[in-house]
């Protein structure tokens, strides 16, 4: 092994060629700019690799201190990761004379591997070869070498995987610069041509006017910057829709990207939207002409109702009076029955047309809404029932504070049938009650009702009981046209709530009434 010499292992040889700059001849020099060089330096024997001088920052490098490195070989040190590398090294510095980054790994002694670049010539020290070696750690280069061949393959793997097409071309020429699947996808007419030639498309086909318009495209890109184009291929049959942007560097455009969205079957989507919505509109205006054209016939049914059918039913009831209180003597006790049975028929039809034009009005009539305070118009109609019926005194509970948004001339007309039917209905009660108020909890809380302990109904008929001129009960036993209930669930439905019943036969009825 050889042993570190007392004299400065940078002496120089006395056999050093004359002509060479003084500084060279000076041992303190060469020290100086040895100790002082920013990379790591070492010399080594050639003969056997003994490290015969190292800097600080060789040392440093490589975590050893100098009496570890000093008359120690790397072999001995076991620095080299690969030891072929170490063969390769000395194979071609010995052929060449010198050597120029060459990579290699080290293995510290703390076990840690770090990447390093080497660069090597021979020298000759007191007659001896030896290699001089400028050592850089690139370890950090290296990974991030690393980091960014994975964020490409990443970056890559994402953009191949999109079925968007996204290219970029350079800012002179406009060739092709980068593109991925999508885009071979798109243009394959093109790309194989592109790559095998290096030539534009404009260049390959400079007639056609859709590659021209390619040309048009790129150039208001560096007019403008970024901007957005529709592109309708050759064939009509894609529509693209375009993204571009200038790539910068250093205040420089060195490339214009563009990314392209197929918006052919969004298209074609909004188009027949469009259309249908056309055809929905004029469907609406046909059935908006037809309801006109039917509320203009019901105006003029109702007009006709109301004074062509009454006028008859007024002459019956009018001359069946004069019969009656004139020739009272005349008629026996089956003629008087007889005529006061066509007079309340005559009363009975015409009740029944008032209560058809009424249930023909709440269907046309538009709604006004505003609070309306349920518990005064339940008052208020209670007190007119009482003023009518002097005969029946009921017990009336009425919840205070009941409040809806309604319309509040049709709300008094549910009201009003309502607590009508529960006066009615609790006509042969001995102890007639009837409440009014509003549901607190359960799944229809909120839900009004009027409920009353009158003669009740059978659930089971129920499902007919808001259709016109269905009746749960005799005319012999309760007076009515039948009409009242749909009236009712008509206004409740135009103002978008819901209205239901509960009944036992002698146990009274309840009837709920929803108001949004």
């Amino acid at each position: 092994m050889l042993q570190p010499k007392p004299s400065h292992p940078l002496e120089p040889s006395a056999r050093a060629q004359p002509g060479l700059g003084a500084g060279e001849q000076d041992p303190e020099f060469f020290s100086k700019v040895f100790k002082a060089c920013p990379e790591a330096i070492s010399i080594a024997s050639m003969a056997d690799g003994t490290y015969l001088e190292v800097n600080q920052v060789f040392l440093d490098l490589v975590g050893l201190p100098r009496e570890r490195v000093i008359g120690h070989s790397s072999r001995e040190l076991d620095v080299w990761v690969d030891p072929g590398d170490r063969a390769r090294f000395v194979e071609e510095l010995q052929r060449t004379g010198f050597l120029r980054q060459f990579e290699t790994r080290y293995r510290m002694p703390s076990g840690e591997v770090r990447d390093f670049l080497v660069s090597s010539e021979i020298l000759t020290i007191r007659d001896q070869a030896c290699s001089l070696n400028y050592i850089v750690d690139i370890t950090a280069r290296k990974q991030a070498e690393v980091a960014l061949a994975e964020s490409h393959a990443l970056n890559e793997s994402i953009i191949n995987s999109t079925h968007d097409v996204i290219w970029s071309v350079d800012p002179v020429r406009f060739g092709l610069l980068t593109f991925n699947r999508g885009f071979a996808d798109q243009f394959a007419n093109w790309v194989g041509t592109i790559v095998r030639t290096g030539m534009t498309p404009a260049e390959l086909y400079p007639v056609a006017d859709y590659i021209g318009r390619w040309e048009r495209f790129y150039r208001r890109a560096l007019a403008i910057g970024a901007y957005e184009e529709d592109y309708l291929n050759y064939k009509g049959t894609t529509t693209l829709h375009l993204r571009f942007n200038l790539l910068r560097r250093d205040g420089e455009v060195f490339a214009i990207s563009v990314f392209g969205r197929d918006v052919t079957e969004e298209r074609r989507a909004r188009e027949e939207v469009r259309r249908l919505n056309e055809t929905l509109e004029q469907r609406v205006r046909d059935r908006t002409a037809q309801l006109e054209a039917a509320n203009q016939e019901m105006e003029a049914f109702s007009y006709s109702v109301s004074h062509d059918l009454r006028a008859p039913l007024r002459s019956i009831d009018g001359f069946s009076q004069v019969l009656q209180e004139d020739c009272q003597d005349l008629l026996d006790e089956a003629g008087r029955h007889s005529l006061e049975r066509i007079r309340l028929g005559a009363r009975r039809m015409d009740q029944l047309i008032s209560d058809l034009l009424e249930l023909s009005r709440t269907g046309r009539a538009e709604l006004a809404h505003c609070d309306c305070d349920l518990s005064s118009l339940c008052a208020r109609v209670a007190r007119e029932l009482a003023q009518a019926h002097p005969e029946h005194p009921v017990a009336l509970a009425i919840q205070p504070g009941l409040r809806a948004q309604a319309d509040p001339r049709l709300i008094q007309v549910v009201l009003e049938n309502l607590l009508g039917n529960a006066w009615k209905f609790t006509s042969r009660t001995p102890e007639p009650r009837i409440e009014a108020g509003v549901l607190e909890a359960g799944p229809a809380a909120g839900a009004f009702y009027i409920r009353d302990n009158g003669c009740g109904f059978d659930m089971a008929r129920a499902g007919k009981l808001f259709d016109a001129f269905q009746r749960l009960h005799s005319t012999e036993q309760f007076e009515g046209t039948g009409i009242g209930l749909a009236i009712v669930q008509r206004i409740i439905q135009r103002h978008g709530g819901r209205i239901w019943a509960e009944a036992e036969p002698g146990k009274g009825a309840a009837f709920f009434f929803s108001l949004p």
